[in-house]
């Protein structure tokens, strides 16, 4: 379900200084998805021309919902084999050796939706003297939660070379002979 309403403040033909235009726009949005949950997300934004159409500056506020998809929920797990480094040494700046190492990639039932704050101000200046001109000037802040992500290999392996069984990835590593990583590798 979407609804967005778009509410004209001033007009040109109002003749208010400083305010030749300004409007404001709401809108919300309400999703459902089964599997991956549901949310209701607002946005609003604000547009003025203070003098006329050369000068426009808008800015807003919204909210963002991405569910996790079916195969991030459900989908099993994918078996890869990436090509990682590793020190031929306990020491950090020895020499490093390439190696294959088997990674598994795992679903998860329990993932939550990610959603985002979104603010966004920007200024659009077309002046009169050059036919044809706009040049647009933005800035976009956007901060996110819950994203559904994958750390690549290399970036645990690292980890787990510099912490031993401390990292926080020792309680995925799995040695050759089954056994869990009780030392540093």
């Amino acid at each position: 379900v979407f609804i967005e309403t778009r509410i004209p403040v001033t007009s040109p033909d109002m003749n208010i200084p400083a305010l030749r235009s300004f409007e404001i726009t709401a809108a919300g949005r309400y999703e459902n998805f089964n599997p991956g949950g549901d949310k209701a997300v607002p946005k609003v934004s604000a547009r003025w021309q203070p003098l006329d159409e050369q000068i426009t500056i808008r800015g807003g506020y919204g909210q963002s919902f991405v569910a996790p998809t079916t195969y991030e929920l459900y989908g099993g797990s994918a078996v890869n084999v990436p090509q990682v480094t590793v020190p031929l040494t306990s020491d950090p700046n020895s020499d490093q050796q390439a190696i294959q190492e088997y990674t598994a990639n795992t679903s998860n039932p329990n993932l939550t939706p990610a959603t985002a704050d979104n603010w966004t101000v920007g200024v659009v200046l077309s002046p009169k003297f050059i036919k044809g001109l706009t040049v647009s000037f933005d800035y976009y802040h956007i901060k996110t939660k819950n994203d559904v992500y994958r750390l690549g290999p290399q970036t645990m392996l690292d980890d787990i070379n510099a912490n031993g069984s401390a990292s926080a990835y020792a309680q995925y590593y799995t040695r050759v002979d089954g056994l869990p990583l009780t030392t540093a590798v």
